[in-house]
């Protein structure tokens, strides 16, 4: 979608979808506003990181593209395995609502900057214009035995990471009968 519309409007769509689901948690009164607020979080997400890669390839020359690359991986690493940590810090101190709206400030400032200070990236020789051609590449790669093979793995290694982030709370709180601040010294700990 981002070499049809341009990474920076991309950005700000996905930006603005999160922004929407952050505002929706924080004054969540029921499980379904909740969750629809996490899905569109979710949704919101994913155009961040692939569009820091995008936008690391179209503005990175070649021989610095992996160390730049590898920098971005490491924080999309890290950031899920700390994120419980600053999560509990909140929740202790202000409950559970002041994450969400940590998180809508956080979105904010990123759609501001986008949206004022950030140039297109994508060269406009480099910009596609047809939908229906990137449909048809991506079919392709879906046919590719090799890609999906790689695709599945890494699939079922971050479902296997997600499980625990989500799942790992309870287990702490309710098996184990551990406290909030245990749990983010394990989150750290899982994240060095």
């Amino acid at each position: 979608m981002s070499d049809v519309i341009g990474r920076r409007k991309a950005l700000i769509l996905g930006a603005g979808v999160y922004l929407i689901g952050a505002c929706l948690c924080t004054v969540a009164n029921n499980i379904e506003m909740l969750l629809v607020g996490r899905i569109l979080q979710g949704i919101g997400v994913c155009a961040a990181g692939v569009m820091s890669r995008a936008i690391a390839k179209d503005l990175c020359k070649k021989k610095d593209l992996p160390r730049v690359l590898s920098w971005i991986s490491i924080g999309m690493a890290t950031a899920p395995a700390a994120a419980p940590a600053l999560g509990a810090l909140l929740y202790f101190l202000c409950g559970w609502r002041s994450i969400f709206a940590v998180l809508s400030v956080v979105s904010l400032l990123i759609l501001a900057h986008a949206y004022w200070r950030m140039r297109e990236s994508l060269k406009i020789q480099n910009q596609q214009k047809s939908v229906h051609r990137h449909f048809v590449l991506f079919l392709s790669l879906m046919m590719h035995r090799n890609l999906m093979a790689f695709a599945l793995v890494a699939a079922a290694i971050q479902s296997a990471w997600f499980c625990y982030v989500v799942m790992g709370p309870f287990i702490f709180f309710k098996t184990l009968g551990l406290g909030v601040n245990d749990l983010a010294y394990i989150s750290l700990l899982t994240a060095a």
